[in-house]
């Protein structure tokens, strides 16, 4: 409410700001503050917001709309004076004698909005005036229809009754539209004079305006629960971005009317599904479904809801993992930020479950477990490697931001021993050649060459022979022009060492997905030394691994067995090359 009175004040001084904020401005005023005042009931502030702001937008539009509302206004004055008078008597002769009748004009945006959504014409749209009755109490706002429908010809499929199933800002009133003297269109819309405080007010009514009628009880509680979902929504959303996004989608509709098994009446955005639904009624009740009845029957959780339907959730009591594909038919802002909540917290989930099963795997090479570490002793673990809690370390290493072995060595520390490295420190690697016999090697991280590769040897005065892929595209280009690049060959002692190989594995994005690839490693003994995730788009992630293999042979093999699982769409070697 401060935030509309804030836009409001804005909007009234917006000719002292740059035409770029202007514009900035009045868009966002007409996209989320206009609909959010309707949504809360301030109708006067919402007609102020968006003229003001469509006046602003286009100047030239809104007078030349101004002037020809005026111009064809003054015909009809009498003809509208005269439905006034005859409106007021026929419910006075019939025992209502303090209705109220008014006319009510519809503002600047409202009438250019219809013209440019609904293709009409500027006379069509004009020519339906409209008119408000006011009265003390629900009893008189049907007979008051009653009354008029006698005395004027109603239109058919033009009556709502927004007091039996009121709006979800809380609104409520009779609208109906008839053909008056001279068969003249007209709609008009019955309230008590509560509910016209409410529709002015908004919510603020029900703190305000004391009525003895109990119509605005329901509603005001509709209406605090409509704001309620806001706070909710605005928690659930990871960022203010996130939350304008749903909060516009949710203003942005048409709503249908929905029923709980116990009778109470839920309005939701049109095309509402039963997880929407869920989530309306209680953000528990959305992360526990797993199936729902509509109208007593068994339904899927897609399906588009309608009007006067009963809708039954089924939950249940265990943990219940959100599917990422409801985000495709999901409707409400609400639904969509509490579905993503949970994505991110499994996300993490899955994360830590993996980080865990790559750290006992590690530690298990020296015949240790994460049990070993309690107390002090995991404590000082944590402070050395930087971290606040065991949960956030295994998270940060299942989810790529940590190396396994790096973390494993400052757990061996924790404990005071010593890792067995014989079989993972790479040995000096000797090739043999004409040229070369017996000396030391590095192996370029370009490309990552493991045995029985082809290799160059290439000749560097500070580091010695340094080792390429051949088809690493450092090397390439000097192989037949530089006598330092020398094609070199694999020593037969070789294969007892590990060599660091680079892949790249795209999957579908699905949770678990992390945690799946790494049993692959794990239960063939291979170790790995980092992974950076990626997400491609909202379909599939990367995986960038480097991993230890003793041969090209075994590092083939495991590629293997990764391009075999279903997640996976490609698994291919990265060598560096052109």
């Amino acid at each position: 409410l401060v935030k509309l009175c804030d836009r409001l004040h804005n909007m009234r001084t917006i000719e002292f700001v740059p035409r770029k904020n202007q514009i900035q401005k009045s868009k966002e005023t007409l996209d989320l503050y206009g609909p959010l005042a309707l949504r809360v009931g301030m109708q006067d502030i919402r007609a102020e917001l968006e003229d003001r702001a469509f006046k602003c937008l286009h100047p030239m539009r809104a007078d030349l709309l101004e002037n020809a509302i005026k111009s064809s206004s003054g015909g009809r004055k009498k003809i509208v004076q005269k439905i006034r008078k005859e409106l007021k008597s026929r419910l006075k002769s019939n025992g209502i004698e303090d209705a109220g009748v008014k006319g009510r004009e519809k503002n600047l945006y409202s009438i250019y909005n219809k013209i440019k959504t609904k293709h009409k014409p500027f006379s069509e749209i004009l020519d339906v005036y409209g008119f408000r009755i006011l009265v003390d109490s629900v009893d008189d706002c049907y007979r008051s229809l009653g009354i008029i429908h006698n005395y004027f010809s109603p239109i058919e499929n033009k009556f709502k009754d927004y007091i039996a199933i009121p709006k979800t800002n809380g609104y409520q009133a009779l609208h109906t539209s008839l053909l008056a003297l001279d068969a003249f269109p007209i709609e008009v819309q019955i309230q008590t004079r509560s509910m016209w405080a409410t529709a002015n007010m908004g919510v603020a009514a029900h703190w305000s305006y004391k009525t003895d009628d109990d119509a605005g009880i329901g509603t005001g509680l509709r209406a605090s629960r409509w704001l309620s979902s806001l706070v909710d929504l605005q928690k659930k959303s990871s960022n203010p971005s996130e939350f304008a996004d749903s909060l516009k989608k949710d203003l942005d509709s048409e709503e249908v009317y929905l029923f709980s098994p116990k009778g109470d009446i839920y309005a939701l955005k049109a095309g509402a599904t039963p997880i929407d639904f869920a989530y309306e009624v209680h953000t528990g009740l959305g992360d526990s479904i797993v199936g729902c009845k509509v109208n007593r029957r068994e339904a899927p959780l897609n399906v588009e809801l309608e009007s006067g339907q009963t809708v039954e959730i089924i939950t249940s009591s265990k943990i219940v993992e959100a599917d990422p594909a409801w985000l495709n038919f999901v409707v409400t802002g609400k639904a969509r930020s509490g579905i993503r909540s949970r994505l991110r917290t499994q996300k993490v989930s899955s994360a830590r479950k993996a980080g865990k099963f790559m750290l006992e795997s590690e530690l298990q090479r020296s015949g240790k477990s994460l049990k070993d570490y309690r107390g002090s002793t995991l404590k000082r673990v944590l402070d050395s490697i930087g971290v606040s809690s065991l949960n956030k370390l295994l998270t940060e290493l299942g989810s790529g931001k940590r190396t396994g072995n790096i973390v494993a060595e400052r757990f061996y520390s924790g404990l005071k021993i010593r890792k067995d490295t014989d079989a993972k420190k790479i040995k000096p690697v000797f090739i043999h050649d004409n040229h070369i016999e017996g000396v030391s090697v590095v192996f370029a991280k370009c490309c990552h060459p493991v045995y029985k590769d082809p290799v160059i040897a290439h000749s560097d005065t500070e580091r010695g022979i340094v080792i390429h892929h051949k088809r690493c595209k450092q090397v390439a280009p000097f192989i037949s022009k530089d006598p330092r690049y020398i094609p070199g060959k694999w020593a037969v002692n070789t294969k007892t060492h590990v060599y660091t190989a680079k892949i790249n594995i795209v999957t579908i994005d699905e949770m678990g997905v992390l945690a799946d690839l790494v049993s692959v490693f794990t239960k063939t003994g291979i170790n790995i030394e980092q992974i950076n995730t990626k997400n491609i788009d909202s379909t599939f992630a990367s995986f960038e691994m480097e991993v230890d293999v003793e041969d090209l042979e075994e590092l083939n093999n495991i590629m293997l067995k990764i391009r075999s699982k279903k997640i996976t769409t490609s698994c291919t070697r990265l060598i560096n090359e052109k």
